[in-house]
This record gives structure tokens, C-alpha cells and sequence, in this order.
């Protein structure tokens, strides 16, 4: 494919308003295998989508792009992250868990814990928590999500559960250091 192509497609993919337009575009980058997963980004992003039609599309590129889901659906969770809607919000939740599911990295259990409400008790908040407390064990990298559980429990008032996830973060920090 050209860069002539390639750059029409990815300004469908930002400008397009019509879900038909950007079917088609989505079909005809996929028949020019492109494998660039930010041009991808863009029409995962855009804000003339249904939350139907985003589904579609993600699923499509993570049955076609192999290799590529677990960044696939880091960014579907981040473009649900940004909505106040709560079923965006759930969506957004599930996306960051399939991408957890593909690769037991920190990222997508970083997003889901900014996912939590500290302001409003929303039902997700639960399901935030449970996923993250959940497999935070399994990543490397959790100093800061102990950080962030042990915040999250001091806000709600849960003073034992705060202690344990200071505790928690002090005994990774000082594991690391040695």
C-alpha cells in the first residue's frame, strides 16, 4: 500500500462520519494488510462510533492482526476509559482485563485501578478492586498499584486494608532495593 492510501485511509479513519464510509475503509486497509495498529487507533477513537460498532471493529483486528490483541485491547480500554458513562466504563474494565488475560503486565491493571471512582460509589468500583487485588500478585512491577489499593482503602475508611497494602508496598520496595 502506498503512503498516499495509507494517510486517505487513516483521514477517513479521524474525519468519517458515516459508520458505511468507515467499514469500508476498515475493509480496505485490512485487504492491504495493514498492520499498523495506531492507524487502527485512530478509527477505534472515532466519536461517531456506537459502542456496537467499536466492538465490531476491535474484534475483527484482534482476529486479524495476530499478535497485536493485548495493545488492541489496552486501547479500546482507553477509549472507553474516557467516557462517564457507566457501561463505557464496564466496557472499559473488560478491555483492560482481556488485555491482562493475554499478557500478565502491570499496564492494564494501572488503568483499571484509575478506573475506580474515589468521588461516587459506582458498580464498578467493586469489580475494580476485586480484578486488581486479584492479580496483582502476578506482575512484577506493583509497588505502585499497592500504592494505589492502599490510597483507594484510606479514602473508603478501611483502615485495615490500607495498612496491609502499605505494609505490602514497604516489603516490595525494600525486596527490590536488596
Amino acid at each position: 500500500m502506498s503512503n498516499a492510501e495509507k494517510e486517505a485511509v487513516e483521514s477517513l479513519f479521524r474525519n468519517g462520519t458515516s459508520f458505511d464510509d468507515l467499514f469500508d475503509a476498515f475493509r480496505f486497509a485490512l485487504e492491504k494488510q495493514i498492520e499498523d495498529i495506531d492507524c487502527y487507533k485512530i478509527l477505534i477513537a472515532n466519536p461517531c462510533l456506537n459502542s456496537n460498532e467499536v466492538d465490531l471493529f476491535i474484534k475483527k483486528l484482534v482476529e486479524t492482526i495476530k499478535g497485536k490483541a493485548f495493545e488492541i485491547y489496552l486501547w479500546a480500554g482507553e477509549v472507553y476509559f474516557g467516557s462517564i458513562n457507566l457501561n463505557n466504563i464496564s466496557k472499559s474494565l473488560e478491555y483492560f482485563k482481556l488485555a491482562f488475560s493475554i499478557h500478565n503486565s502491570s499496564q492494564p491493571l494501572h488503568k483499571a485501578i484509575d478506573l475506580y471512582n474515589v468521588d461516587f460509589e459506582i458498580q464498578t468500583n467493586n469489580s475494580v478492586l476485586k480484578f486488581v487485588e486479584e492479580n496483582v500478585e502476578k506482575v512484577d512491577d506493583r509497588g505502585y498499584l499497592y500504592d494505589d489499593l492502599a490510597n483507594i482503602y484510606k479514602q473508603k475508611g478501611d483502615n485495615q486494608k490500607y495498612a496491609k497494602y502499605r505494609r505490602l508496598q514497604e516489603k516490595f520496595l525494600k525486596d527490590k532495593h536488596q
